[in-house]
């Protein structure tokens, strides 16, 4: 996949693996499809359906939003439909927002904000279904 990550480590030299993982935009891109496409990326099998599938179940409820192995899924209303959300969740502001139903990825990189949330309900998901979008950006 090409995907050159960098990990924090501790002082121990132990990587810290449920934070500290550098990627490029590109890099959380290919992420997003390898787990969109359900096992291939670019005709190379890196991952199996099965674990693709046990990592984005949910196993821990958080208000709408259910927790896997680092892996967040939701459920967006638009237009009285339920549009299903898997999201990878990173510190600051970094997401990876996957729509099986528009076989899309969307990626947020920002600092300390909520926004991407608000703009994937408010004007990617209508965007994508083909509806209006709010021009209204408080």
């Amino acid at each position: 996949m090409g995907i050159k990550a960098a990990f924090s480590t501790t002082p121990q030299g132990m990587t810290k693996a449920p934070a500290g993982m550098d990627l490029t935009s590109r890099d959380m891109l290919k992420l997003g499809i390898l787990v969109l496409e359900q096992e291939k990326f670019a005709e190379h099998q890196y991952i199996s359906l099965a674990w693709i599938n046990e990592m984005t179940e949910g196993y821990a409820q958080n208000g709408k939003n259910q927790y896997g192995y680092f892996w967040w899924s939701h459920v967006e209303r638009y237009d009285d439909k339920n549009i299903a959300v898997i999201s990878a969740r990173g510190a600051g502001g970094q997401f990876i927002f996957i729509l099986p139903e528009f076989e899309s990825v969307c990626i947020f990189t920002s600092y300390g904000t909520r926004k991407p949330f608000q703009y994937l309900s408010q004007e990617i998901i209508p965007i994508l279904a083909g509806g209006k979008i709010s021009l209204d950006h408080h």
